[in-house]
C-alpha cells in the first residue's frame, strides 16, 4: 500500500478502474452468451421440433412433408435450418 495520501488516492483509483473494467468484461461475456442462447432457441429445428432418425446411410430430419438429410445428427439439423430458411425466402 502506498505511503502518502496522494499515492493512496491514486492506488485506490487504479483499483476502482480495474474493478470496473473486470465487471464490464464479465457483463459483456454474459451478454454475448445470452445473445447466442437466443439465436440457438430461434432456429427452426428448435422451434418446430422435427423428427430426427437414422437411415442406412444418413441422418434424416422430417417435419411434415419437409425432409432433409445429413451425415451426422448435427449436420442434418443444420441442413434443416438452412433449407427451412431458404424455403421461407423463396416462398415470398
Amino acid at each position: 500500500m502506498p505511503n502518502n495520501a496522494a499515492q493512496q488516492e491514486e492506488f485506490l483509483d487504479d483499483v476502482d478502474s480495474a474493478a470496473v473494467d473486470a465487471i464490464e468484461q464479465v457483463r459483456d461475456g454474459i451478454l454475448k452468451q445470452f445473445q447466442l442462447a437466443l439465436l440457438e432457441q430461434s432456429k427452426p429445428s428448435v422451434l418446430f421440433k422435427p423428427v430426427l432418425s437414422k437411415t442406412a446411410t444418413a441422418w434424416k430430419v422430417v417435419y411434415g412433408e419437409f425432409t432433409v438429410f445429413g451425415a451426422t445428427p448435427d449436420t442434418a439439423m443444420k441442413n434443416f435450418d438452412n433449407a427451412w430458411i431458404r424455403r421461407g425466402i423463396n416462398a415470398n
